[in-house]
């Protein structure tokens, strides 16, 4: 079963990552799998146990649930310590063997540290496909998964 992995950004940023997942999760017969990165205040408790979420984080998540069993796939939370958000991002790709990534690296005040960060993760993740919806139009599903061509069959 592929797994598509979102991480949990903004609210307008992960319902449209989210549908999009959904989508090719439902044309691969995939899984989605939503990634609520927690920023560790103190590096000695990585891997000590995440804080619950809070009744705002929680709505979010639900509503989340809800659009990947709108498309009738599989959907899970996976909760992760970080420091470094693009080193997070690849490990958990990495551990949940994700075909693809929608990842939301936001704004840097020195632009090109953000291209840098991209480039890196893009580097890491292998042959993991990465997407930022970064683009002035949004992405459709047609164009992240053209529809299979017909095999011709010759004799």
């Amino acid at each position: 079963m592929k797994t598509i992995m979102v991480q949990m950004s903004d609210t307008h940023w992960t319902l449209e990552a989210m549908h999009l997942a959904s989508a090719i999760a439902r044309r691969m017969d995939g899984q989605v799998v939503l990634l609520r990165l927690v920023l560790a205040n103190n590096p000695g408790s990585l891997g000590w146990g995440i804080t619950p979420p809070d009744t705002k984080v929680n709505a979010q998540v639900s509503g989340y649930a809800a659009i990947a069993e709108d498309y009738g796939v599989a959907f899970c939370v996976q909760p992760m310590h970080f420091i470094n958000e693009v080193d997070a991002l690849v490990q958990a790709a990495q551990a949940l063997d994700v075909s693809i990534m929608f990842a939301h690296l936001p704004p840097h005040r020195v632009p090109f540290l953000r291209q840098f960060q991209l480039r890196h993760l893009k580097r890491q993740l292998g042959s993991c496909r990465l997407y930022t919806l970064d683009e002035e139009q949004p992405l459709t599903i047609d164009e992240l998964m053209p529809a299979a061509r017909p095999l011709s069959h010759s004799l």
